[in-house]
């Protein structure tokens, strides 16, 4: 069944998260093939993904690495990508590849 998949990026420098990052697939196969093929293209799907604002807090300060850590901890951090989710007809809970970037290295 063909159904959109995603590398997510988290782009983390000095201690802010300042980035989000997504490259989306459109791919047939078995959840495994498709859960590989995102690993195996994480890396170099970085730097050719599409760029989206950072999150801010209502201050409009950066999120920190802190905050995006306690989302993280509940799988809330995935929610920060709830447009791109929405505008590619996303099921419920869509097959990601999660990466931080820290500081420059993916």
């Amino acid at each position: 069944m063909t159904e959109p998949i995603f590398n997510l990026y988290f782009v983390i420098e000095n201690d802010n998260v300042v980035e989000l990052r997504y490259k989306t697939y459109f791919l047939e196969g078995t959840e495994k093939e498709k859960i590989n093929y995102l690993y195996e293209n994480a890396a170099k799907d970085y730097h050719t993904a599409d760029i989206l604002p950072p999150p801010r807090r209502e201050n409009g300060k950066l999120m920190t690495y802190e905050e995006f850590s306690k989302l993280e901890k509940f799988s809330l951090h995935f929610q920060l990508f709830e447009e791109v989710f929405i505008a590619n007809n996303a099921p419920e809970f869509p097959l990601v590849c999660a990466t931080k970037v820290i500081n420059g290295k993916v």
